[in-house]
């Protein structure tokens, strides 16, 4: 999916691997997705699970924007917990799909939501943004990349979104970390 991201001009990818569960939520745009049995389409703000372990085939729907995901990793003991939290939850948990989709099931995505919180001490996409100027401060201060050079691939719309979200988090600008880089 990263590559669909990356090159918006290639709209279909050929077969990627699921190497680990996926909870993913599309902030922007539409994708078409087909596992081999069934086509699923999610929108912008729709919510699904990818099962890890399965081939997909990604496309993404003209005329609906640029495509945005929201993307997270959960491992094994984490989604052990989550289900036996909510065993009576659990109806579209044990479909075989390759994907289940979660948005008209509002409990579902609270308990994600709630669980999140519980072990992460934030909400999923307050955490995001977190995880995402980290990255960024070590890519400014031990790499010595430009912060024109590396907002958008840390998923920031525009320079001067980076740089508040930027200075709220760590109280200084982006480009006064870029300047106390030492030249070589």
């Amino acid at each position: 999916m990263r590559a669909i991201i990356d090159n918006p001009g290639a709209n279909i990818l050929s077969e990627q691997f699921i190497p680990d569960h996926l909870f993913i939520f599309i902030s922007q745009g539409a994708l078409r997705v087909f596992d081999g049995a069934r086509n699923y389409v999610f929108r912008a703000g729709d919510a699904f699970i990818a099962r890890k372990n399965r081939l997909a085939r990604y496309e993404l729907l003209p005329g609906e924007g640029s495509f945005e995901p929201v993307l997270f990793c959960f491992d094994e003991p984490f989604l052990k917990e989550f289900q036996k939290k909510h065993q009576s939850q659990k109806s579209n948990v044990t479909k075989p799909d390759s994907f289940i989709e979660i948005r008209e099931d509002r409990l579902i995505t609270s308990f994600i939501e709630r669980d999140f919180k519980e072990i992460f001490h934030d909400a999923p996409g307050k955490w995001l943004v977190k995880k995402r100027l980290q990255e960024a401060y070590l890519l400014l201060e031990k790499k010595g990349h430009k912060p024109a050079d590396i907002y958008l691939d840390l998923g920031f719309k525009s320079l001067s979104h980076f740089s508040v979200a930027f200075k709220k988090q760590f109280n200084r600008s982006p480009a006064e970390i870029a300047r106390q880089v030492p030249k070589h």
